[in-house]
């Protein structure tokens, strides 16, 4: 189970085929938790991000803007 939910964390690239074995309840809940978590997560960050900049606490002219979406 703890490799299981561990899994969840990492971002997985998949077949299209789609799954066909058995799920599981608390990991299909684990996963939406996460998911829910992450989101939040970002976008409690571009919330703050956004307040800096427009609050003029950062120097506008050296943020190089794609470098910080991107990454």
């Amino acid at each position: 189970m703890l490799l299981s939910r561990v899994a969840c964390l990492a971002r997985l690239e998949h077949e299209p085929i789609g799954f066909t074995g058995p799920l599981s309840r608390h990991l299909l809940g684990f996963n939406s938790m996460v998911v829910a978590v992450e989101n939040s997560l970002r976008d409690l960050l571009e919330m703050c991000f956004v307040t800096i900049l427009l609050n003029g606490d950062a120097v506008r002219e050296n943020i190089d803007v794609r470098k910080v979406g991107l990454g």
